[in-house]
């Protein structure tokens, strides 16, 4: 089975080394990569092509926004979840108006409550004709 790449970008260690740490627990999901910033990150997803970017919305260099739309035009397949301590509603806005597929509190926010908890979500795969695994959504 093919497993979904993924590239966590954040520039909390606490918060990529939490993220990293629940994501492995999961035999389809491969964690290829951690960014510090925008600049990195979009450097990243350029050389390693994962499936998902977990995207902190405010990272030094160029933010989690900005990177998410170099991101998505040049590889518009990738998926990009954007992760914040901030719950404004203009953050969110921004965060989907910016190509991302959804918007999730870091754990920065809620303490160190259980990931598995705060996460709630399943990645919904399908099947190519060639049998392959692909990630269609988060839910």
């Amino acid at each position: 089975m093919k497993r979904i790449t993924v590239l966590l970008a954040d520039d909390n260690r606490f918060v990529r080394r939490e993220f990293r740490k629940i994501l492995e627990l999961e035999d389809d999901l491969e964690v290829v990569g951690e960014a510090k910033d925008g600049h990195q990150t979009v450097a990243m997803v350029n050389k390693l092509r994962p499936a998902l970017v977990l995207m902190d919305v405010t990272m030094p260099l160029l933010n989690g926004l900005q990177a998410t739309c170099q991101i998505l035009k040049a590889f518009p397949a990738t998926k990009v979840l954007m992760l914040s301590a901030h719950s404004d509603e203009a953050y969110i806005a921004n965060a989907v108006n910016s190509g991302a597929m959804g918007y999730l509190k870091s754990p920065t926010a809620v303490g160190k409550r259980p990931f598995r908890d705060m996460l709630g979500l399943r990645m919904r795969r399908s099947r190519s004709v060639n049998g392959n695994a692909s990630l269609n959504a988060l839910s």
